[in-house]
């Protein structure tokens, strides 16, 4: 009998496998969850996202104005996070470098108008998108979230704003997934996908042409955790930052020295 999954397929979720399908299996197969420590990268990537929501949904395009609300976004969001990590000044100063480089690297490509507007009226300011998808065995909703839609001399091109390092291999799964949902919901084809890094020291722009034979990436990654499910086989690799190396979260979990570790940052 064909089986809805309750979890939905993303690309960090597929990447999130493929890093390691056993810590995959604790926090989407078997829904345990282990204590989430404070992230100062997570505070400003998150803040950096919702301001440029802001200045796209308001099209407030004064730099001025942009650089006032940084600093309202970024202390809201790591009190949202509860995060009082020391570093968090640095982070929120980084921030205005950033979004200055980011300014500069808007006006060269043409992306300071609006958002492409879709036959809904709705405009391509994170975009969300949800479709299901059905292979026989089981169900899944694909599900995920395009920073921006936008139309530069005619032609589509959809933006994700990234502020840490990721390789491109990692970045090619998630353009083939938005270009998909692109075509899929609305019938249209992108230029490309864009992945736009600015930073303090380099910005760089990462273009993603998705090809029709590029599409089997999807079905044979879903696949392979599809066999893993069905198989209740995953396998597992440690790694220095997996949350679940570390410890599980249990009623018996005597964890001293991760108890110690979270008092410190309170």
């Amino acid at each position: 009998m064909k089986r809805k999954l309750d979890f939905n397929l993303s690309a960090s979720t597929i990447n999130y496998f493929c890093t390691c399908p056993w810590a995959f299996a604790q926090d989407k197969v078997y829904k345990r969850h282990t204590i989430e420590l404070p992230s100062t990268a997570l505070v400003l990537g998150q803040a950096f996202h919702k301001l440029l929501q802001w200045f796209y949904s308001t099209q407030t395009w004064r730099t001025y104005d942009l650089f006032q609300k940084w600093e309202q976004i970024f202390d809201v969001e790591a009190k949202l996070q509860n995060n009082k990590l020391p570093g968090l000044k640095y982070a929120k100063a980084s921030g205005f470098t950033i979004l200055k480089n980011w300014v500069a690297l808007a006006k060269a490509n043409g992306w300071l108008h609006e958002a492409f507007t879709f036959d809904s009226g709705i405009k391509g300011i994170e975009y969300e998108f949800k479709l299901p998808y059905d292979n026989g065995r089981f169900e899944v909703d694909v599900h995920g979230f395009m920073d921006l839609v936008i139309e530069c001399n005619g032609r589509i091109y959809i933006l994700d704003w990234k502020t840490g390092k990721h390789s491109k291999a990692k970045y090619f799964l998630q353009a083939v997934l938005y270009s998909w949902a692109l075509y899929k919901k609305h019938g249209l084809i992108e230029d490309c996908v864009r992945f736009v890094h600015p930073s303090k020291d380099l910005n760089t722009v990462i273009d993603i042409k998705v090809h029709d034979e590029n599409y089997d990436l999807i079905v044979r990654a879903t696949n392979t955790i599809f066999d893993a499910i069905e198989q209740n086989k995953f396998s597992k690799n440690v790694g220095d930052h997996c949350k679940w190396c570390k410890w599980i979260d249990c009623p018996s979990n005597t964890n001293e020295g991760l108890k110690q570790l979270i008092e410190q940052m309170e």
